[in-house]
């Protein structure tokens, strides 16, 4: 008998309003350990999307299934929330040490002590910054902020994990040498991960793969190399047309010298 593996998270007819922009998300599955990137213009709801799958924004219509459960919006049990993590483009870190900030979801959770230092302190050596675990956050570099920001999120081991273009403030070195990192830690967990942005190289450099949304709504998703080679759409075509970005960044450095 094949037993058919579950989704991890599944969203079906779901609709968001904020003000007068409207998500509107047919259908979207994500199994354990894939890794989705979401693409699009500014404007076009990948934020919106992203607090949606996080539960905290509250549909109005739909509904959004996590490991085999059903949620109901900012309603839902406090022990399926914490299954979900989300990491914003700024990241959010509270007055104190690294150690600190890495442990406060493992506290929340009820744990503590040395469990719960063991937990930081492991996270902290995956992400390369075991060394800042006493340093104040107040006097970080956006490149190491934003790596205390990953470690918080994995030390609790989330079933999903939600990127909120965490990359985009960080310098390009910074920005490689975390983009490296993640891919890394998350195959090697298995971590089940969604991440918005709007640079499509980051996008194929991690992602297994990619939707690509447009005024609210997902035009295409699907494997990565499928959605650039085969477009349904004529914007996603246009968007994901790697060719031109390369023939623009070639123009630009030749017209530096």
């Amino acid at each position: 008998m094949v037993i058919e593996e579950s989704p991890v998270l599944e969203v079906e007819g779901l609709v968001v309003r904020r003000g007068r922009f409207r998500l509107q998300i047919r259908r979207l599955e994500l199994f354990q350990g894939e890794i989705l990137a979401v693409v699009g213009p500014n404007g076009s709801g990948k934020t919106t999307l992203l607090m949606s799958l996080g539960l905290l924004l509250k549909p109005e219509e739909g509904r959004v299934k996590l490991c085999g459960k059903l949620t109901s919006g900012l309603a839902t049990p406090l022990e399926l929330r914490r299954k979900v993590v989300m990491v914003f483009q700024k990241p959010l870190l509270l007055n104190g040490t690294v150690l600190e900030n890495v442990s406060l979801g493992l506290r929340l959770r009820g744990i503590r002590g040395k469990r719960s230092d063991e937990q930081a302190r492991v996270a902290l050596e995956k992400l390369g910054i075991a060394h800042l675990k006493r340093r104040h956050v107040k006097d970080l570099s956006g490149g190491e902020a934003q790596r205390v920001s990953l470690a918080r999120a994995l030390a609790v081991e989330p079933e999903v994990l939600l990127l909120d273009e965490p990359f985009s403030s960080l310098d390009p070195p910074s920005k490689d040498r975390l983009l490296e990192d993640l891919d890394r830690l998350l195959h090697a967990t298995g971590t089940t991960a969604i991440m918005t942005t709007h640079d499509r190289l980051d996008a194929m450099s991690i992602c297994d793969k990619v939707a690509v949304m447009c005024e609210g709504e997902i035009l295409q998703m699907g494997p990565t190399s499928e959605v650039v080679h085969r477009p349904l759409h004529p914007f996603v075509g246009e968007f994901l047309d790697l060719r031109k970005t390369k023939e623009r960044l070639t123009s630009l450095l030749a017209s530096k010298g």
